[in-house]
């Protein structure tokens, strides 16, 4: 899988990197049950913190979208139903949104457009 991170971005690496992996298992890249690298694996091929790379398993873990197995991690293998933490996260990024789109008097057809043109195969900046 191809990971698109931006060092110099705003948001932070370990968020970065949690995307990517949900990315690639929304897109196909990573399918159930698939491994993950290493936490020392992932953290050299990409240049960062084992620590962030760590974080970031755990807490896909604590979502229940990787499973803990005794060589590492992998990607669930069941269906994912969302968690009382996955619909509170979501449930504040939609407010988030909601304010921007007031600001800005964006349409909720303007809206609709650009959910159904979000291309999640690639990070378009």
């Amino acid at each position: 899988m191809l990971l698109e991170l931006q060092p110099y971005s705003e948001k932070p690496i370990y968020e970065q990197l949690m995307l990517e992996i949900k990315r690639g298992i929304v897109t196909g890249e990573l399918v159930p049950g698939e491994a993950l690298p290493s936490v020392r694996m992932l953290a050299t091929d990409i240049g960062i913190n084992m620590h962030t790379v760590n974080k970031v398993y755990k807490q896909l873990q604590q979502a229940k979208v990787l499973v803990k197995k005794k060589n590492g991690f992998i990607v669930n293998p069941e269906p994912l139903k969302p968690t009382e933490d996955a619909m509170t996260g979501i449930s504040e990024r939609i407010y988030e949104l909601m304010i921007e789109k007031a600001l800005y008097g964006i349409t909720d057809d303007e809206v609709l457009f650009l959910m159904k043109n979000v291309n999640l195969t690639r990070k378009e900046h």
